[in-house]
């Protein structure tokens, strides 16, 4: 038995036998082998003959030159022959699916070593994904197709993933306290190393840092140094959020802190701040098995089961709680609608009475009367996920809708949250961490003299929103601006009629020729030309020599680990939760001056290649070190405009993937 090298594991158990007996397969000897117990578990087995072998390479003592064979393995496996404990077809069955996955979607069958990237774009690799998931009931991610870039290595990843594995790493989880312990609070994941690489074995609890009040920051208002459940007022702001439903204390699975950034985004100034509302056609006419559906598939996802709570401090918190009636009745509602028109209504629908502020999640499952067939309206708080998250989570409830029995649709694991909230606060002073905030403060430094880079202005008080401010506390102030701004421009400014125009949800497109592109390297990515444009649009209209606005970033890493470890830890991009980051960026942009558009399109790749090498850098702690001047002058430009790259309404609206589910609506509402 001798350890092997491996892309995925880092290194993997292979057994090298002489000859295989009579009678006898490699899966029967993986088998044998496992019997004796874990540490003894196979990821392959070979012959002499298939390494090229006729003999065991001996010392001058006799013993096994084990250093031979793991080089006769490693030059084995880069010839690209499959050897694994189960049988060899198990290879080329995977590898044959998959590029007839590839050859549905691009309608070309691929060599199984060319690169994905001569033919696949992002649509394209998401459409993969989820057809893997569908036909072949394993997850495959974006993140994965960077390293495996081939059919041939997206065969091995799966096939490795398809085996249990021994454990790799095994972080601290915090131990419970007493008031955890009257809570009835556990870690509702269990084990799950067998799929994802990460234990949940206590080992003793682990100090975190916790933010300010949202919206409340100053430089002098210190972070808490423990733990939530060890935060003065948890168990009476707990038990509050559960009372409000009806949930009992038992029913309570875990507790979630909330990023940075994120916490300002759980609440705002209106009851739908900060939410994101997609509506699906269905094309059934059975609520019951729409509601089955959706109950199975928020099973599946701990972090859409919160209910957000807040300890005296301001601090907030997600609870999550266990799937259950109380729950279910918290966060599923059915209604009935009259026509086409009603539904588009209901959708759009952005008044106070339909989001309780402590429900992260909702579904609205809405009958039309003049045909029976039901709807489904999926609310989120942007602080339970992002669009990597919430697309997995729509093909699973795809598929269940899509199935005669939805109980026997096999949903596969993704990683849970709590492993990646739980790096974040126990590195978030480490060496990687302080360096990230460093990273930020450096290009943020002195932006409290470019006040009138911001863009655009605001002319009335509060945020900028999307939709319905009635139910502001600065309604009245607001009215006022926008009848005067109406006024100056010769119109009445009527209430009713805002309803009906489409500034009320604006969503401006345009198709423009761009020949010139053709001239730019071919390497430049369309997202980073779209961010050098919104840097030129912001100069212009600004005057000034720097463009302020902020953007998503995914975030899909793990927060200030060594990459050793992050070797050892599942994909990031299959994290069941939000990663993302608001990133502000202050670019400076020479309007006019001998800058290329080339050269500009260039320096904005290099600026957004250290934005990403320092993701995850503590919001609050940013703050802290720029000062209260700067910092106020950084929150306000934070909120003022944003830059999104989401493929994720194209992927859904265009492709026609889903079986079932037809999205036809969209809302985001945000208040900048």
């Amino acid at each position: 038995m001798i350890g092997v090298e491996d892309e995925i594991a880092g290194q993997t158990p292979a057994a090298v036998v002489m000859k295989l007996p009579e009678g006898c397969t490699k899966r029967m000897i993986a088998e044998k082998a496992k019997a004796l117990g874990p540490i003894y578990a196979l990821d392959a087995v070979y012959t002499l003959a298939e390494l090229g072998l006729e003999s065991f390479p001996l010392t001058i003592t006799g013993k096994v030159r084990k250093d031979i064979l793991k080089k006769a393995v490693s030059d084995h496996r880069r010839k690209g022959t499959p050897s694994t404990a189960a049988p060899d077809t198990a290879f080329s069955d995977t590898l044959d699916k998959l590029c007839s996955i590839w050859e549905d979607l691009v309608g070309v069958r691929p060599e199984p070593g060319s690169s994905i990237g001569d033919f696949a774009d992002s649509i394209t690799l998401l459409r993969f994904c989820d057809r893997v998931l569908r036909n072949m009931g394993h997850r495959i991610y974006l993140q994965d197709m960077m390293d495996h870039d081939t059919a041939e290595k997206q065969a091995k990843l799966l096939l490795s993933r398809s085996q249990p594995q021994a454990p790799t790493l095994a972080l601290p989880t915090r131990a419970p306290s007493s008031l955890a312990a009257s809570l009835s609070i556990a870690n509702g994941h269990g084990p799950v190393a067998a799929t994802t690489g990460y234990t949940t074995e206590p080992s003793g609890a682990f100090t975190t840092a916790s933010p300010p009040a949202p919206f409340a920051f100053s430089a002098a208002s210190a972070p808490l140094t423990t733990e939530i459940h060890q935060a003065p007022g948890f168990q009476a702001a707990t038990s509050s959020a559960l009372r409000e439903y009806g949930i009992q204390s038992t029913e309570v699975e875990d507790v979630l802190s909330i990023e940075d950034y994120l916490c300002q985004l759980v609440s705002g100034p209106r009851p739908q701040s900060y939410r994101h509302r997609m509506g699906f056609a269905l094309g059934v006419q059975d609520i019951r098995r729409v509601r089955q559906a959706v109950e199975i598939g928020l099973a599946s996802r701990p972090t859409l089961r919160t209910l957000l709570a807040r300890l005296p401090s301001g601090m907030p918190f997600h609870v999550v709680i266990k799937p259950c009636d109380a729950l279910f009745d918290s966060i599923i509602s059915t209604h009935e609608v009259s026509d086409e028109a009603a539904l588009r209504d209901f959708l759009a629908d952005d008044t106070a009475a339909l989001f309780p502020a402590s429900v992260m999640t909702q579904a609205h499952i809405i009958r039309l009367n003049t045909t029976g067939e039901v709807s489904l309206s999926m609310t989120y708080s942007h602080s339970v996920f992002d669009m990597l998250s919430v697309g997995p989570f729509h093909v699973d409830l795809d598929r269940l809708l899509a199935a005669a029995d939805p109980s026997a649709v096999p949903i596969p694991p993704l990683t849970p949250f709590r492993l990646f909230a739980d790096l974040a606060r126990l590195y978030r002073d480490s060496v990687p961490a302080t360096a990230a905030v460093a990273s930020r403060v450096s290009r943020l430094r002195g932006i409290s003299r470019f006040r009138a880079a911001l863009w655009p202005p605001r002319r009335a008080p509060g945020p900028c929103m999307v939709a319905s401010d009635a139910d502001t506390p600065l309604a009245a102030e607001r009215a006022a601006v926008r009848r005067a701004v109406w006024a100056a421009a010769g119109e009445d400014w009527d209430d009713d009629a805002a309803t009906r125009r489409a500034f009320r949800f604006p969503r401006e497109s345009r198709i423009v020729g761009l020949p010139g592109l053709a001239q730019l390297p071919q390497d430049t990515d369309p997202q980073t030309l779209a961010r050098a444009a919104l840097a030129v649009f912001n100069a212009l209209r600004t005057g000034q020599a720097f463009a302020l606005f902020s953007t998503v970033e995914a975030g899909r890493r793990w927060p200030f680990v060594p990459a050793w470890m992050a070797g050892l830890l599942p994909p990031a991009m299959s994290v069941d939760g939000p990663t993302c980051e608001w990133v502000l960026n202050m670019f400076g942009v020479d309007v006019g001056g001998a800058e290329t558009v080339g050269q500009l399109i260039g320096r904005m790749a290099g600026e957004q290649a250290a934005v990403e090498e320092h993701a995850h850098a503590p919001w609050f702690r940013v703050l802290e070190a720029l000062g209260p001047e700067e910092a106020a002058v950084v929150v306000e430009a934070s909120q003022r405009q944003t830059f999104v790259w989401d493929v994720s309404l194209r992927f859904a609206s265009a492709t026609g993937d889903y079986q079932v589910m037809k999205p036809v609506a969209r809302y985001d509402w945000a208040d900048w």
